[in-house]
């Protein structure tokens, strides 16, 4: 398997600047409209944390992600069946993206 990194990526309406980061996992920032990717690891650990990324952006374009507000960081996602279909309908149409 090989891993592409597009330059950038739509979500949505929305344009995320791809870049390559060695140094840490995976981060988006919604509001600067940045996706950061470890590419110094196997191809399948890299598409883990693509995936990773990748549907958790969606969430929050989907309104599916909830911050809670007693812990840092920590999210909730809250969906039913449907949403989870739309979720994977429009991850999977992002993640080919990043397979050459």
């Amino acid at each position: 398997m090989k891993i592409k990194f597009p330059k950038t990526i739509n979500i949505g309406t929305k344009v995320f600047k791809v870049t390559h980061d060695s140094k840490l996992g995976g981060e988006f920032e919604w509001n600067s409209g940045t996706l950061r990717i470890c590419d110094k690891k196997s191809p399948e650990e890299t598409l883990n944390i693509i995936t990773h990324e990748i549907f958790e952006i969606w969430t929050v374009a989907l309104y599916l992600r909830y911050e809670r507000p007693d812990t840092y960081s920590s999210y909730e996602f809250h969906f039913d069946h449907q949403h989870f279909t739309n979720l994977c309908e429009m991850a999977s149409k992002t993640l080919s993206e990043f397979i050459k």
